[in-house]
Parts: C-alpha cells; structure tokens; sequence
C-alpha cells in the first residue's frame, strides 16, 4: 500500500510530457497505467500503444495486462509447430490470449474450457493451422 485500483486503460491523449514524440494530443492509445480507474490517468510512454484502427476502446482496455501475462508465458520458451500446449482456462482472460498465441506457433493445444467455453475455443482453430 498504497496501491490504487485500475491498470489497464484505453482513451485519447490529452496532454504529453516533455521529450515524448510518439504521441500527440488526440491519438487513441491503449495500456496500462496506474489508478486508471479515473477520467484521466498517467501512463508511461513505454506502457502505451496506439489503438489499431475499429477496435473500441472497451475492447483495447482489456489487452495490456492480460496480453502481456499471457506472452511472458512463451517469453524464452520454445513453443512452435509440433509443440503440446495445454492451457486450462483457455477462454479466461490469460487463456484466451495464451491459447491463441500458441496457435498461431501451429501447436497442438489442447484447451480445457467449460461447457459454456467450448464454442469459443473451436473458434480459435480457425486462426491458424494448429490442433485443438
């Protein structure tokens, strides 16, 4: 403590600070910040991305913390076609991205998932060439 609430966040640029010139007032960034449960929050230009285009900002303020645990996952290990992946919780914030990371590397993933969960995990087939 003391440690707010909020990390991820998605909005348009406000303000930047001196020195910073990839990005400018009214470009929409993603990321995760501190105490970004606010109308405005501080981020540093390291923690930042810009928003790809047709993507809201509902779905980019989901990405920065989830995404990134996910892919500290595959940092350094050797995940690629032929590998077995297993990923439990595989439509769980993590999972869903860890899971398609892994195929998209052409594994052979097998994604433990509820009931409610398994039309959502076959979709991930369509996304490369791996089994699932």
């Amino acid at each position: 403590m003391p440690q707010g609430q909020g990390l991820d966040f998605a909005g348009v640029v406000e303000r930047v600070g001196r020195g910073v010139h990839q990005y400018a007032v009214g470009d929409e960034v993603f990321g995760a910040g501190k105490d970004c449960i606010a109308d405005f929050c501080v981020a540093k230009v390291k923690s930042i991305a810009k928003e790809p285009p047709g993507v809201s900002f509902a779905v980019a303020s989901t990405v920065a913390t989830v995404g990134t645990t996910a892919a500290s996952v595959f940092d350094g290990e050797r995940i690629w076609s032929g590998s077995e992946v297993l990923v439990n919780g595989a439509t769980g914030g993590i999972g869903m991205f860890a899971t398609q990371m892994a195929v998209r590397r052409n594994a052979k993933v097998t994604a433990v998932v509820s009931d409610k969960g398994a039309a959502l995990a076959e979709g991930y087939r369509d996304k490369g060439d791996a089994t699932l």
